[in-house]
């Protein structure tokens, strides 16, 4: 699946496995802008992608986000899983969406 939209925010994360290795990720929030409704998602960024991401990518980048969705069943209750696998960066971003003034319509 892919969304466009601008990097709000990273987040760095850990969280330690089984095993007792801890191991680094990234929270991403992604905005997207081109639609009259802008709608926001995190996703997760694991393992060796999380250094690239951090080398190419800031607060800012607008582009496109190519993601994995998954859900996962744990004691009867469903979680969803946001994966980022791929940020291909875009030079420009959309101009904002211009609203309508609809007051002069008014019936009353």
């Amino acid at each position: 699946m892919k969304l466009r939209g601008e990097i709000k925010a990273i987040t760095e994360k850990f969280f330690t496995s089984k095993d007792g290795a801890e191991t680094k990720y990234l929270e991403v929030k992604v905005e997207q802008k081109d639609e009259q409704y802008p709608m926001s998602i995190v996703a997760n960024v694991f393992g060796d992608k999380v250094e690239n991401f951090l080398k190419f990518n800031k607060v800012g980048s607008y582009g496109d986000l190519s993601i994995n969705v998954r859900v996962k069943e744990s004691n009867g209750r469903l979680f969803n899983s946001v994966s980022v696998w791929r940020f291909d960066k875009v030079e420009t971003a959309p101009a904002p969406a211009e609203q309508e003034d609809n007051s002069g319509d008014l019936p009353f």
